[in-house]
C-alpha cells in the first residue's frame, strides 16, 4: 500500500544558484486539486521577481520565497484538513450536512458565501483572502439563522439517507 507524503522546505533556495518550485518546494496531497495551480503561481511570482530584480538572483530568489511561502503554508493546511476530512469524516451525516449547507447558501448569497473547496478550486482570488473569507464564515455560524437552516438541510439529508436504505432493501 503506498503512502501519501507531503514536502514542506523551510528554505526555497541556495545563493543565487538553486531555486525550488512546486512540489520541490511544498508538496500537498493530491485531494485538493491545487499542486499544479501552486506550481504555475510559484513560476510566475519567480519571472516577476527575477524581472524586478535583474541584477540579484538572491535578492529574487529570496523575494519570491517570502512571497509564496506564506501562500504556500495556507494551502498546506487546507490540503492537510481537506485529506483528514476524506480519509474521517467524509461519510458523516454531520459533514454531509454542512456541505450541502455550504453548497445551498452559495446558491442563495453567491456573492456573501463561499463554500471551501469550490471557493478555492473555481477561484483566481488570493489564498490569503480566501483563507480570511472563511474565517469570517466560521464566525456566522454563531448566528441563530445558520442554526435553523442547519437543521432544515440536516433533515433533507437524514430523510435522502432512509429513501437510499430503503431503496436497497428493495
Amino acid at each position: 500500500m503506498g503512502k501519501f507524503v507531503a514536502v514542506k522546505l523551510n528554505k526555497w533556495f541556495i545563493e543565487n544558484k538553486i531555486i525550488f518550485l512546486g512540489d520541490s518546494a511544498h508538496g500537498i496531497f493530491p485531494f485538493y486539486g491545487q499542486g499544479m495551480n501552486a506550481a504555475l503561481e510559484d513560476s510566475k511570482c519567480l519571472a516577476e521577481m527575477l524581472e524586478s530584480f535583474p541584477t540579484s538572483r538572491e535578492k529574487a530568489f529570496k523575494q519570491y520565497f517570502e512571497i509564496r511561502k506564506s501562500q504556500t503554508d495556507i494551502l498546506f493546511k487546507l490540503s492537510n484538513k481537506h485529506f483528514y476530512i476524506l480519509k474521517n469524516k467524509g461519510k458523516t451525516i454531520l459533514y454531509n450536512t454542512k456541505y450541502r449547507l455550504d453548497i445551498f447558501l452559495h446558491n442563495i448569497f453567491p456573492k456573501f458565501w463561499f463554500h471551501e473547496y469550490t471557493m478555492m478550486s473555481n477561484s483566481l482570488v488570493d489564498i490569503k483572502k480566501i483563507s480570511r473569507r472563511l474565517s469570517t464564515q466560521r464566525l456566522y455560524i454563531l448566528f441563530p439563522l445558520y442554526w435553523v437552516i442547519f437543521l432544515w438541510v440536516s433533515f433533507i439529508e437524514i430523510t435522502d439517507r432512509i429513501k437510499r436504505n430503503f431503496a436497497k432493501k428493495i
